[in-house]
Formats: structure tokens, C-alpha cells, sequence
């Protein structure tokens, strides 16, 4: 009933505007449609920039975040060879129990 009644408003507005109005009403609609197409425009740019930004750190990002991947396995690396270095030391530190057939 509503869209109807909505319907009714909008034929009762066509036919009680003059041509002048009618035209008047179009150029202010394509004005507006402009309007819009603009902004749409400037908004679309100005996506794509801040998309750009985000690219650029997340580049960034994923470059520390590899360095630090990497770091970490050298360290482990380095823990994993001195532990052995240490455990070589340690058995060349324990004496040797004589059994009495070295001689």
C-alpha cells in the first residue's frame, strides 16, 4: 500500500510540474549524479592509496619478520654447537678409572 500510495505522490508531482520545472529537475539530478561520480572517483583513489601503503609495510613486515626467523636459527645453531663443544670438553675433563690393565 505504502509503494503505492508512493507511486500516486510521484505521478501526481510529474503531472503537476511544467516542462521548465521538469527540465529544471534534471539538470539538478545530473548535477548531483556528477557530484556522486566524483566522490566516488576521489574515494576509489583514495583506497587504492592507503591499499599501496599497506602493501608497502606489510613488505616491510614480512622482510623483519623473515630477518628474525633467520636470526633465530643461527642462534639455535650456535646454542645447538656450543652445547656440543661443552659435552666434548666435559668427557675429555672426566678421569679415566684405572683398571690396571694399561700397563
Amino acid at each position: 500500500m505504502e509503494t503505492q500510495a508512493r507511486s500516486n505522490s510521484i505521478e501526481v508531482i510529474k503531472m503537476t510540474m511544467t516542462k521548465k520545472e521538469m527540465e529544471n529537475r534534471i539538470a539538478e539530478l545530473e548535477g548531483k549524479e556528477a557530484a556522486w561520480q566524483t566522490e566516488r572517483a576521489q574515494i576509489i583513489s583514495e583506497a587504492q592509496e592507503i591499499q599501496k601503503s599497506h602493501n608497502r609495510r606489510l613488505m616491510y613486515l614480512r622482510l623483519m619478520e623473515k630477518f628474525a626467523n633467520d636470526m633465530d636459527g643461527a642462534l639455535n645453531q650456535l646454542k645447538s654447537d656450543i652445547s656440543e663443544v661443552n659435552a666434548s670438553f666435559a668427557q675429555e675433563d672426566q678421569p679415566v678409572e684405572a683398571t690396571g690393565d694399561e700397563l
